[in-house]
């Protein structure tokens, strides 16, 4: 499961400082219950590692919702 952030979105523009936020971003959520980060030209770092898989990735005003297989939604604010 993945969600994409392309260069228009302004949530994602401060973790690509070197390229300006011209590339495209990719969280992918695994069964093992971690987030990765991803950029175009490979993987950058885990964002976070749950308990649970990860079952729901989506893009919300607040920043990233993450859903877990015990029905737990997380929210991370990327403005910060």
């Amino acid at each position: 499961m993945a969600i994409v952030a392309d260069h228009h979105n302004h949530y994602f523009g401060y973790l690509d400082t070197e390229a300006s936020g011209k590339r495209h971003l990719f969280l992918t959520g695994h069964e093992d219950g971690k987030v990765l980060l991803w950029r175009i030209d490979g993987f950058i770092s885990p964002l976070v590692d749950y308990r649970d898989a990860v079952t729901a990735l989506s893009k919300c005003f607040e920043g990233v919702a993450i859903g877990t297989m015990r029905g737990n939604i997380y929210i991370w604010d990327t403005c910060l």
